[in-house]
């Protein structure tokens, strides 16, 4: 069910994104719990994960929230996901996802 989660992602791109072990995790417990509440809706979201992995692959120089990790607010599904650039390699890491409307003084990933 979950073989789409993204692990190294290239497309015809400028930045090569890359899902660190932590995200990976993340996304595929949310798809767990998407699978659970409503047949399909796991897709719809790692659709927009796809959607996203685009956005950041051509563009992902976003704002700065936390000494250079930077993040994506999904569209659709209540998460951020934080990230960083490498500019030396043309890659973006992509940290984690969190819900929007969880716990507010956990901390960035680092």
């Amino acid at each position: 069910m979950l073989k789409n989660l993204p692990a190294n992602y290239v497309k015809n791109s400028v930045f090569k994104i890359i899902y660190k072990k932590t995200a990976q995790k993340h996304l595929e417990k949310i798809a767990n719990w998407y699978f659970q509440q409503q047949n399909g809706l796991e897709k719809r979201f790692l659709d927009e994960v796809d959607d996203v992995s685009d956005v950041l692959s051509i563009n992902p120089f976003f704002v700065v929230r936390y000494m250079d990790v930077r993040t994506y607010v999904m569209k659709n599904f209540p998460y951020i996901i934080f990230f960083r650039i490498d500019e030396k390699t043309n890659t973006v890491k992509v940290l984690s996802v969190l819900h929007t409307a969880r716990n507010p003084n956990k901390k960035y990933p680092k």
